[in-house]
């Protein structure tokens, strides 16, 4: 038997925090940094700019919050280091949006962890970003 009720609409992100107020105490200097450090490591120089949408504002913001700045800077950097999201995939399309980077903690963890491995190696990272805290 079916029901009349109708459900409620499901959020788009399931980590949606658009109107916690924690997130109108982070600066907007965070926000640039964290985004000109994904420019840096993710746009190679040709073709179109990469424009700071709303949407990646929001993205970037929702990880400063969740993360702090270090581990989002940290995170950006450290999926340079996956193949599979640079682009060898099957698509050949590479998933480095800030949507994808900061969506779950494993994967900000997974990317930390990779950029630490390489810095094991002898990486060390073209720019300086945030000292350590």
């Amino acid at each position: 038997m079916r029901s009349n009720s109708r459900r409620m609409p499901v959020p788009k992100k399931s980590y949606d925090l658009e109107n916690a107020p924690e997130l109108t105490l982070i600066s907007e200097e965070d926000i640039q940094l964290v985004w000109e450090h994904w420019k840096l490591f993710h746009w190679n120089g040709s073709g179109r700019t990469p424009v700071l949408t709303k949407t990646r504002y929001t993205d970037i913001r929702r990880g400063i919050h969740k993360f702090g700045v270090k581990r989002c800077l940290e995170a950006v950097e450290g999926i340079t280091f996956s193949e599979w999201h640079m682009g060898s995939n099957p698509a050949g399309k590479k998933y480095v949006s800030p949507d994808l980077i900061f969506r779950e903690e494993w994967r900000v963890n997974k990317f930390c962890q990779s950029l630490a491995e390489a810095r094991k190696q002898g990486y060390s990272s073209p720019k300086l970003t945030v000292e350590e805290e």
